[in-house]
């Protein structure tokens, strides 16, 4: 707890961007993951020294009741005597980790987002009684993994703690038989062997998790045919209007071509496929300027407005196809 709030709020100052998700993981996870082995090698170090004090306090308050059972009054005030001094040789190293984890959690909340003081919290707010909502959030697929990850969490552990016990079962039962010196080194070792089980077990089940939340983060990603089609809206504008903007340019443009084709010099045509009407004026451009062109139907068009006024017309196909592959509207030959 000590290392992995110091890291989130280390990583959550220093890097706000990430507070979010990176990698499409949740921050905490990785961070849980990054810091899982380095955490626990803390707070084992931290049992390791507190644990020699604590049994020392322990073994030096109790042993005269050890070496003398008989004489422990259990009733009334003997009882709370043995309790007080019971309590007394624990509570400075359980208070003192309870004081460091607790400096931790305000630290490490303190250097992610700062000191926020808000009554936000506070303010009633009448969706959170939603009963549908938070019945879809109990009951939904997250909420039943989450469940279900419980569950298979307390029997694979409880089956691991089985599993490494069964082999010493005998030397369990058989501990306060043994010599009060060699009870502390045998419980280690059996602690540690509990501890490295139940810590691979644990690795294996946060690296599934973190493959899980990982899935769930993509598919929350991943956007409907609506969606999309909003998000194609919002950037390149809707297709529709976009193409009715399109038809009425090239309307006006052909409005303003057959405008022009009364004003041409000549027109060359492919006698029903290709027109191409050209305006020159001697002295004024150094080339013949195309003013329209077209194909097919609008090239009969262009035909006849250039004969209804009167436009020279000269059928040479090589020639107006040429033309037409090769000079835009506008544009010089």
């Amino acid at each position: 707890a000590l290392v992995f709030n110091i890291a989130t709020g280390l990583v959550g100052r220093v890097m706000p961007q990430f507070q979010v998700f990176f990698v499409a993981s949740p921050l905490q996870v990785l961070l849980g993951l990054a810091v899982f082995a380095l955490s626990l090698a803390a707070a084992w170090g931290v049992l390791a020294i507190g644990g020699t004090y604590l049994c020392q306090n322990l073994a030096t308050a109790l042993l005269p009741f050890i070496e003398h059972p008989d004489s422990i009054n259990v009733h009334g005030a003997g009882g709370q005597a043995v309790l007080r001094q019971a309590v007394g040789a624990a509570a400075p190293t359980l208070v003192a980790v309870c004081i460091a984890a607790s400096i931790a959690g305000v630290a490490g909340n303190l250097m992610q987002h700062g000191f926020l003081w808000t009554t936000e919290k506070l303010k009633p707010d009448a969706s959170k009684l939603n009963l549908m909502k938070g019945m879809q959030r109990i009951f939904g697929v997250d909420g039943l993994v989450q469940f279900g990850k419980s569950i298979l969490k307390v029997v694979v552990v409880g089956f691991v703690c089985w599993w490494v016990l069964r082999p010493r079962m005998d030397e369990l039962a058989n501990l306060s038989a043994l010599d009060v010196a060699a009870i502390l080194p045998l419980s280690i070792e059996i602690l540690r062997a509990l501890f490295m089980a139940v810590l691979a077990l644990l690795a294996v089940t946060g690296g599934a998790d973190w493959f899980w939340q990982r899935y769930r983060f993509m598919e929350r990603m991943k956007m409907s045919k609506e969606e999309m089609k909003e998000e194609t809206k919002s950037t390149e504008g809707d297709p529709h209007i976009k193409a009715k903007l399109r038809q009425k340019r090239m309307e006006a443009s052909r409005r303003r071509m057959m405008q022009a084709v009364p004003k041409a010099t000549v027109v060359i045509m492919n006698p029903t496929h290709y027109a191409v009407a050209l305006h020159y004026e001697q002295g004024e451009h150094a080339a013949p300027k195309c003013v329209a062109k077209g194909l097919d139907a609008l090239a009969l068009k262009i035909r006849a407005v250039a004969e209804d006024a009167g436009v020279e017309v000269i059928e040479d196909p090589p020639l107006a196809r040429a033309l037409y592959a090769t000079v835009e509207v506008d544009a010089f030959i």
